[in-house]
Order: structure tokens, then sequence, then C-alpha cells
């Protein structure tokens, strides 16, 4: 989503489900910062002791810690994008993003040296919206800030106009509708991707509301596996009342995927 954010500055969501709780703070307000990298968000964080970076993804399973010796030869399987990869569970003792902290917890072994290239960071891990106990999560890109906060001090936000829509939770990946010449269809709100993406089925049925930009870029996941994506421009959509004009998708075959949820993505 990040050309979207060129134009919206804020985003909050809601996270009104009933999460595990992994912290010790509950009811209280954290403020992490962070910077961008490849369209990436990402917040340092302490590991066991080691300092690096995290990479914040929405749509993330798990908690993915970085471990470049990982052949991905132990049978715990993720979905991703690009299909199926292996993992093996490992045991974390403390987990800090600012004054947000986890204690106990486990996380995902995942070879992420080649994100570390494409941003130029040391890379720790993936880190998920599901695993923050709290109401709200508000990602601030002026501020470039992660905030969170009970749901009753939103009254205190900065500024007046803001636009808010609904999201759904399908296996802990947030939901919103788009619409797209009067039609609503669902969109997984993905921070982890460095850009945004849309299934090619729909672009083919719908060639008119696209323009091709002749152009492709490389599409990687957190266990290596990359494919080339078309990339393509669409002329307008809406999220609420805000309308959105030549955003820039690259086409994907989301059939896999889509097999996990209700509806096609």
């Amino acid at each position: 989503m990040h050309y979207v954010f060129k134009k919206y500055f804020s985003l909050t969501f809601l996270l009104t489900l009933s999460l595990h709780c992994f912290s010790n703070v509950a009811d209280d307000i954290h403020i992490i910062p962070f910077v961008k990298s490849s369209g990436l968000i990402m917040i340092e964080a302490e590991l066991d002791g080691e300092s690096g970076f995290f990479i914040f993804d929405s749509c993330a399973d798990a908690l993915v810690i970085n471990d470049s010796d990982f052949k991905d030869e132990v049978d715990f399987k993720f979905q991703s994008l690009n299909g199926v990869f292996k993992s093996e569970k490992v045991e974390i003792t403390n987990l800090k993003f600012g004054t947000y902290k986890f204690f106990n917890l486990n996380g995902f072994k995942a070879d992420l040296s080649h994100l570390e290239v494409l941003t130029s960071r040391h890379i720790l891990g993936i880190v998920s919206a599901k695993m923050f106990e709290t109401e709200v999560l508000r990602v601030d890109n002026i501020k470039k800030t992660i905030e969170l906060y009970p749901k009753k001090y939103m009254k205190h936000l900065d500024g007046k106009d803001h636009l808010s829509c609904p999201i759904y939770f399908e296996n802990n990946v947030p939901i919103l509708e788009v619409t797209i010449n009067g039609e609503k269809y669902p969109f997984a709100l993905d921070t982890g991707a460095s850009a945004s993406l849309i299934d090619q089925s729909f672009v083919k049925s719908n060639r008119p509301l696209f323009t091709n930009q002749n152009t492709s870029i490389n599409l990687l996941t957190a266990h290596k596996k990359g494919s080339k994506a078309s990339v393509s421009n669409i002329k307008s959509f809406k999220i609420a009342n805000a309308r959105i004009e030549k955003l820039s998708f690259a086409q994907f075959d989301f059939s896999e995927v889509n097999k996990l949820f209700s509806k096609d993505l």
C-alpha cells in the first residue's frame, strides 16, 4: 500500500478481536518509531539482546525470525503468495519494540538475508499487527510512528479530518472493501507489501479500467522465491469516500491464496 500513503497520511486499525495476550502491558500508550526502506515499514527492536529491525507486516501468519543458516527443511508449513514454505519453531525470551515488551514467546525461522540486501538493514525478523495487545494501532506516515493505545483515546488524535472505513479480519488478515466502477471488492491491507497487488484475472475481465505500464517488477517473499509481475495503473477507485486515482498495481495470480478466504481477494 506504499502508493496510497503518498496521499493519505495515517492508517488506523481498530483491533477489536479477542487477541492473544503476549505482553504484560495492556492498558497503556506506546509510540514506536519506524523507517521505510524499499516501501517496507521497519521498526527497531531488541531480540534477546540483539539489536536490529523487524519488518511490520499486518498480514504475517506468525512471528518470523531471521536465521541465515536455516535451510527450509522442517515440516511446519506457511502459505505465502508464492506457495508454501517450511519453518522451524524457535523460543524467544525477550523481544522489545521501544517501551512495548514481549516475554517467552515462539517464533518461526526463515532465511531473510535477501531482505537485508534489499533494505540495507540488519533484519531480525517479521512481526505482525495481531501480536500487539491493543484496541487501536495507528500507522502515522508523517511522524513515522506506530502508535498503540486504548480506543477511548481516539478523540485526542491530532487533526479533525479523519476518514474511517470498516475492516474485518479473516485468517488474521485485515480486509477492507474497495469500490471499483461502482462494485465493492475485498482487498487485504498488507503493510508488509512494498507494492500494491491485484488479481490478474480481475484485470483481464476489466481491461477498460486499467492502463498497461509495459513494465514488470520482481515480487519477493519471506522464503526468497520470486516471480515477475506486470504493472498496470487503475484509473480510479474508492476507499470509503476517498477517491484514489492512477494507482499502480502489480498483477498476480491469487487463485491459491483465495482458497484460504470466504470471498476472493
